[in-house]
């Protein structure tokens, strides 16, 4: 599993984060973000942490899953901003 895909998102205080299926909707003190997760990818919520599996070691597979940790985690360091 690549380091990047395998990293967990601590969720800050103050940060609201709701899982529908492939759909995470974050709400913070600076904005709102909805975004999708492509089907391949599994989102685990489990209290203040975020994290992403992924079925298979495919390339494909693998890239979805580095690209969803290394998107959402920089979002989370950016304090959810709208997205644009």
């Amino acid at each position: 599993m690549s380091r990047i895909g395998k990293a967990i998102i601590n969720i800050p205080a103050g940060v609201k984060v709701a899982v529908n299926g492939q759909n995470i909707k974050v709400e913070g003190p600076k904005g709102k973000l909805e975004t999708t997760v492509h089907e391949l990818i599994s989102i685990k919520l489990d209290g203040d942490k975020l994290s992403f599996t992924r079925p298979n070691d495919e390339k494909f597979t693998r890239a979805m899953h580095s690209r969803s940790r290394q998107q959402h985690g920089r979002r989370r360091d950016q304090g959810f901003p709208e997205d644009s």
